[in-house]
C-alpha cells in the first residue's frame, strides 16, 4: 500500500511560521542524491505548469500577465537536502525568512524494498491542488484542511518566485516500520503572502513588469 500526503508553510507579513504536520524520529537513509535528472525534472515540471497557467491554457484558472521562469539555486537546495535528511515530515523554521517551502512524502506499507523518488510526482501533486482553487487572495483558511488545501498549488504558481532548489530522503522508518521517501523544495522569493494573489490576471506581458520575455512562452525574466 502507498500513502501519499503534503504540507506547507505559509507566509504571514514576512514572518516565518511553522506547522508541524508529522515527525518521524528514527530512520536509516537509503538515498538522497539528487542528480542532474532529478535538477531538470523539477525545473521542467515547474515551468511546464507556470506556462500553462501563465498561457491560459487550464481552462479553471485565469492566465497570468507576469508569471517569471523559475531557475535551480543551489543554496536552496542544500537547505532543502539537510532538511529532508532530518527524516521529518514537518517544515523547516529556520531555513530563512524570505524562503517558501513545500513539503510532499509518499509512505510504503509491507517489507522494505528499493524505492524509487520522482520530483515530478510531488510537483504534480502539488499542481493538482488547482482543482480546489479560484482565484482569488491567499487566505488563512487555504491551509487548514489536508484534502482541499491549495498552498501548494499558489506557491508553484507564485509569479515572483523564481529560484527552487530541492532535496529528498529515501529511507526506512523503523518506528512505523516502514520506507518514506521525503521530498522539500525551497522556493525564493517566498510566496503565500495573505491577502495576495498570486499573479496578475492577464495576457503575458512581461515588459508592463518591468521584466522581459524569457525563451519559454509565456514566462519572464528578470532584467
Amino acid at each position: 500500500m502507498v500513502s501519499t500526503y503534503s504540507c506547507l508553510l505559509f507566509a504571514i507579513l514576512m514572518v516565518s511560521m511553522s506547522m508541524i504536520c508529522r515527525a518521524c524520529e528514527n530512520g536509516k537513509i537509503y538515498d538522497n542524491t539528487i542528480t542532474e535528472k532529478d535538477i531538470s525534472d523539477v525545473i521542467e515540471a515547474h515551468n511546464m505548469y507556470r506556462a500553462t497557467i501563465a498561457l491560459g491554457k487550464l481552462k479553471t484558472q485565469p492566465p497570468a500577465e507576469d508569471m517569471q521562469k523559475m531557475s535551480w539555486d543551489n543554496e536552496l537546495s542544500k537547505t532543502a537536502h539537510y532538511w529532508a535528511n532530518q527524516c521529518m515530515f514537518k517544515h523547516n523554521g529556520d531555513r530563512g525568512r524570505y524562503v517558501g517551502e513545500n513539503i510532499y512524502i509518499v509512505w510504503y506499507g509491507g517489507p522494505h524494498t528499493e524505492r524509487t523518488h520522482n520530483f515530478t510526482e510531488a510537483i504534480t501533486s502539488w499542481y493538482e491542488e488547482h482543482v480546489y482553487y479560484n482565484y482569488k487572495t491567499v487566505e488563512e483558511e487555504d491551509f487548514n484542511d489536508p484534502t482541499t488545501q491549495t498552498g501548494h498549488y499558489t506557491q508553484v504558481m507564485w509569479a515572483n518566485t523564481n529560484r527552487v532548489g530541492c532535496g529528498f530522503s529515501s529511507y526506512y522508518q523503523t518506528e512505523n516500520q516502514q520506507d518514506e521517501v521525503l521530498y522539500v523544495c525551497n522556493y525564493a522569493p517566498t510566496g503565500n503572502y495573505l491577502g495576495q494573489y498570486p499573479y496578475i490576471i492577464g495576457k503575458p506581458d512581461c515588459k508592463a513588469h518591468g521584466l522581459s520575455n524569457s525563451d519559454l512562452d509565456g514566462l519572464c525574466k528578470q532584467e
